[in-house]
């Protein structure tokens, strides 16, 4: 199914409002892109976003800036890992 024009800015509109989008750069002589992926693969079965998301929740609770994290459905990335 084609998406019209009217639902491209229908889906834009929701998705700005409920994402917040940043672009992140890893070194390739840093951290092997493949040990990434099959560590998220393992602790999120298959979701990258929902892996980097669970670290930096847990770091920012171990930054002592957990209590300003929501819990809940809210905290859902858009493939329903946490």
């Amino acid at each position: 199914m084609t998406k019209t024009p009217a639902l491209k800015r229908a889906n834009s509109k929701w998705e700005k409002e409920v994402y917040f989008k940043t672009l992140l750069r890893i070194r390739k002589d840093a951290i092997p892109e493949e040990t990434i992926r099959a560590a998220a693969d393992q602790m999120t079965g298959g979701s990258l976003n929902g892996y980097i998301v669970r670290a930096i929740k847990e770091q920012l609770t171990r930054d002592g800036f957990g209590d300003d994290l929501p819990t809940g459905s809210e905290t859902t990335t858009e493939n329903g890992t946490d």
